[in-house]
């Protein structure tokens, strides 16, 4: 359903997911933008995404989750959302108010 102007960040710490990269690979066959976040930049999702951006994680062998990958790339994700409102001021204020109602409906 993405076209010519819109936007697909696809996340994968090994950059060799083959659901992120189908998914990718679909989003750049409608021209849609694909920006690339993992950590290993010689990856096939380097090869596919418009725009790589590195987010360097070591992961640990005693956990089986790629928990300090996770954490970077969402840091990642994180600053492009920011970025993006930073650029459409009046956005921000609605989007904050809207956040907050849908915080605090969940407050006992």
């Amino acid at each position: 359903m993405l076209h010519r102007g819109d936007v697909v960040i696809a996340v994968s710490h090994s950059g060799s997911n083959q659901d992120v990269l189908q998914a990718a690979r679909i989003a750049k066959s409608n021209e849609a933008t694909v920006i690339g976040i993992t950590s290993h930049l010689q990856s096939p999702l380097g090869q596919v995404a418009d725009i790589l951006l590195h987010g360097m994680a070591r992961e640990v062998n005693y956990r089986s989750e790629a928990m300090s990958s996770r954490l970077v790339h969402l840091a990642i994700i994180d600053v492009l959302y920011v970025g993006a409102m930073l650029r459409q001021p009046a956005r921000i204020t609605a989007n904050m108010h809207k956040l907050r109602e849908a915080i605090a409906s969940r407050r006992i």
